[in-house]
């Protein structure tokens, strides 16, 4: 049943979008729904989001300077987060401090989170949004769940986390009636957060406020949803492609603040300056290992051979083909690329299999995608399964499972080039097309890349055999 109308408090005055920001809106969202539509194949909300925005969102661009406020609260409870974000980190031995940009975190994120959590007077203004961008594994999302689990443990004066939301990997949302909506928190070592990808924060914005018995969006839902999330800091990972425009720049405009962590490089980031704070981190790729001995080539395997031997049978997980077998205790699941490919499949569907299967390790067999691959094979068909690819490697990432790979390669990897000889390919089909898809697929990619390096290390506690 659906929450009784009375008991919601509307935050704001319904006003208009300015036409300034309708239009940038609606550019955004063309683009974006050319790129669901053409080659992910994933359900968009970018035009249900757009009719909310039209009935209920507020321009608010009102300066800073016509709100002038006393700073030191604001600095102290910086101060206070910090420490705390240092003392969750010294609680983990295989973080090191020295390994992070922490200067450039306290001074362009945390200082910025203590304003914001200091002043709630200020929050009928639009909020910034800050977007967190540096190359691949250098730790942006670590840092960002250090943040999340300093301020789940401060609880001042109230949680700033949205962990009691969404932590659970189930979101109930505003209609009771709907099922679950199953999201996949990333953790910390072993703690879940409550960062989330861009991709579940987009689904729960969706199931939280589409009414399913009137097809149409609720005013009433959303504005309850706001109302859940105001003075709390909602951050977002994996913000390359979806994470920006449709959920964050709808709680900016409810005075919500949102992190937003990407492999975007600065000169690869088109927004508005007066719509979001570009701050960049520079480090090492912190997950090392030897891609090589995670991804192997189309040869004899014993683990492999085994399932093709045995003709274990195949079940579906949540859309996904699978076969188990138990080996030294463990439960091993095995998948074929050629079953996965062409299927709408996506990071939370993979994720849900893995959790539900029971799986200790994962097998993944035919990966086409580090054999040689020519500029005219690349088209629309081909970004689609190799964006699919990413979002299997994605939540194997977040469900921390042990991976071995078989590609179609018929020679070992070199670990030092392993991928690279997409990029030109890539670059090649924009050049052709005159878009972006291709640097946007390479993007994804790296980060695909550098998750799988760190699967070695899993691999070998658990004595995966390469």
């Amino acid at each position: 049943m659906q929450i009784p109308q009375a008991t919601i408090n509307p935050l704001f005055p319904v006003q208009a979008i300015s036409t300034e920001t309708k239009s940038k809106l609606a550019t955004c969202s063309d683009d974006m729904g050319q790129l669901t539509n053409d080659y992910r194949n994933l359900p968009t909300v970018a035009l249900r989001t757009m009719r909310i925005l039209k009935r209920v969102g507020n321009d608010r661009r009102t300066s800073a300077a016509n709100h002038p406020a006393d700073g030191s609260a604001a600095f102290v409870l910086a101060e206070t987060i910090y420490n705390e974000m240092i003392a969750v980190m010294d609680g983990f031995a295989d973080l090191r401090q020295e390994d992070f940009d922490l200067a450039e975190v306290k001074t362009q994120i945390v200082f910025p989170v203590a304003h914001y959590l200091a002043h709630p007077e200020t929050s009928d203004q639009f909020v910034k949004p800050l977007f967190v961008s540096g190359a691949p594994g250098i730790g942006k999302t670590t840092l960002l769940m250090l943040l999340d689990e300093a301020l789940y443990r401060l609880n001042l004066p109230v949680s700033m986390s949205c962990r009691g939301m969404v932590a659970s990997g189930n979101v109930v949302g505003y209609f009771s009636q709907k099922p679950v909506l199953h999201v996949t928190p990333l953790s910390l070592f072993s703690t879940p957060t409550a960062v989330l990808s861009a991709r579940d924060w987009n689904n729960v914005l969706r199931h939280w406020t589409f009414d399913e018995d009137t097809a149409s969006e609720s005013d009433s839902a959303l504005l309850d949803l706001m109302e859940r999330l105001q003075g709390k800091v909602v951050i977002v990972d994996e913000a390359e492609l979806e994470g920006y425009v449709y959920f964050s720049e709808l709680l900016a405009q409810h005075g919500i603040l949102v992190i937003l962590s990407s492999n975007l490089a600065q000169d690869q980031l088109h927004l508005a300056p007066d719509h979001v704070r570009v701050i960049a981190l520079r480090g090492l790729d912190h997950r090392q290992g030897d891609i090589a001995r995670v991804c192997l080539p189309n040869a004899p395997h014993p683990i492999f051979d085994l399932f093709a031997v045995n003709h274990y049978d195949i079940e579906t997980f949540y859309g996904v083909p699978i076969t188990r077998a138990e080996i030294d205790g463990r439960v091993l699941a095995y998948l074929d690329w050629s079953r996965l490919e062409n299927q709408p499949l996506m990071k939370g569907d993979f994720a849900a299999c893995f959790t539900e299967s029971g799986a200790a390790a994962i097998l993944l067999d035919s990966v086409p995608f580090f054999a040689e691959i020519s500029a005219e094979s690349v088209g629309l068909n081909f970004l689609g399964h190799l964006s699919r690819f990413v979002n299997f490697v994605d939540a194997i990432h977040d469900c921390r499972l042990p991976l071995l790979i078989r590609g179609t390669n018929p020679h070992p990897l070199d670990s030092r080039t392993v991928g690279t000889q997409l990029q030109q390919v890539l670059a090649d089909y924009d050049q052709r097309t005159g878009g972006q898809y291709g640097q946007v697929a390479w993007i994804e990619w790296t980060r695909g890349l550098s998750r799988l390096r760190s699967r070695e290390a899993l691999n070998r506690s658990i004595r995966l055999s390469t």
